[in-house]
């Protein structure tokens, strides 16, 4: 690569002498460096992070731990198996599954109001959950859209349900939810303060993308794979099914321990 740009800058080939040597120093002295490529978040000054902090606990201050919620969602590759394996060789890789869906969680800063998920697919009636489905006696929160995302409309169905659950209790709660499009306020909330949090900074703001979503998943890969090695030893051929997905989810969901919720608040 080295002598095919000197040939387009008009540079004698036969002078030049690339090596990693060569490019390592060329490198060092230009100040050039390896670093890391980011998203949105990336674009955020250190500043702008640290006021939003800041802004964020005078507001939490203003409610208990008990009654302060985040909600969020994540995509959920149910059928992906883990990327690392033991070996003796090397063996041909396999194309990866891409069935996805939509989870959405809250929960509360003490870690002791876990509320079920949410469940977005992109099927209206799955054929597992033809038979009225239940998973531990809960009818299954499942949601569909066309890709399985998020819209206004589940979210406002979803938010209506959570106010009327605080007013019930007889309980006024601060809600932290991102800016994504799709959470719209539709109606007037009694008993929820909704605070959408800054632009391009729910990765350093946002408790349950500090690590508790992260937990779900490890927990959910476990059962998973499980799954995988039991379905090998029956010869069991089919592929996890959305209602097995759901299972699974609730009881990862049901394993983050409050430890885990409250260290990520």
């Amino acid at each position: 690569k080295a002598h095919e740009l000197a040939e387009r800058l008009g540079i004698d080939a036969t002078q030049l002498r690339p090596s990693n040597g060569w490019l390592q120093s060329f490198k060092k002295r230009n100040g050039i460096r390896s670093h890391t490529l980011h998203g949105e978040g990336g674009a955020v000054e250190a500043d702008e992070v640290r006021d939003a902090r800041l802004e964020l606990q005078e507001l939490v201050a203003q409610f208990t731990p008990e009654n302060v919620f985040n909600f969020d969602e994540t995509a959920l590759f149910y059928r992906l198996a883990p990327n690392r394996t033991l070996a003796t060789t090397i063996r041909k890789g396999k194309k990866k599954e891409k069935q996805c869906l939509t989870l959405a969680f809250c929960c509360n800063a003490t870690g002791s109001d876990t509320l079920d998920p949410i469940v977005i697919g992109t099927a209206k009636n799955p054929r597992c959950f033809r038979k009225g489905a239940a998973i531990k006696g809960k009818p299954i929160l499942y949601k569909s859209s066309t890709n399985a995302w998020m819209t206004s409309v589940i979210f406002d169905e979803w938010l209506h349900l959570f106010n009327m659950r605080m007013a019930a209790a007889n309980r006024k709660v601060l809600l932290l939810v991102d800016n994504a499009s799709c959470h719209k306020i539709l109606r007037n909330l009694t008993h929820v303060t909704v605070h959408f949090l800054p632009p391009n900074m729910t990765s350093a703001v946002q408790p349950l993308d500090a690590g508790i979503i992260r937990s779900f998943k490890a927990r959910y890969r476990k059962y998973f794979v499980r799954w995988c090695l039991d379905a090998l030893e029956a010869k069991i051929t089919r592929k996890l099914n959305v209602l097995e997905a759901v299972q699974f989810s609730i009881d990862a969901w049901a394993g983050v321990t409050p430890t885990t919720i409250t260290n990520c608040w």
